[in-house]
């Protein structure tokens, strides 16, 4: 490394990738790396499910809870709701006829 450069915790992440990819023992792995056998599996994890060695950062509840919006081809919004009134209406009507 450089000097003066500080190493970081994703440089750490990455030297775990590293030496995982070349065969090096989980045990060795942490005890090279100062974590636990847990945390260098859970590292190696995410790097084979993301691509990554970091977390996946999470989305904010009012990201998740925000309502979807949709639109037609006309750009006219579609409300679902609106769908099933008038489902309910038809068979209303087809009750009230028999």
């Amino acid at each position: 490394m450089a000097p003066g450069h500080k190493t970081t915790n994703e440089d750490k992440r990455w030297l775990i990738v590293g030496a995982y990819h070349t065969g090096v023992p989980e045990k060795v792995v942490a005890r090279i790396s100062g974590l636990s056998t847990t945390a260098v599996r859970q590292i190696y994890l995410n790097h084979q499910l993301t691509g990554t060695p970091s977390l996946p950062k999470q989305i904010p509840r009012r990201v998740r809870e925000k309502p979807i919006v949709e639109y037609d081809e006309d750009g006219n919004l579609i409300d679902d709701n609106d769908d099933n009134d008038e489902e309910q209406e038809e068979e209303q009507e087809v009750f009230n006829l028999v």
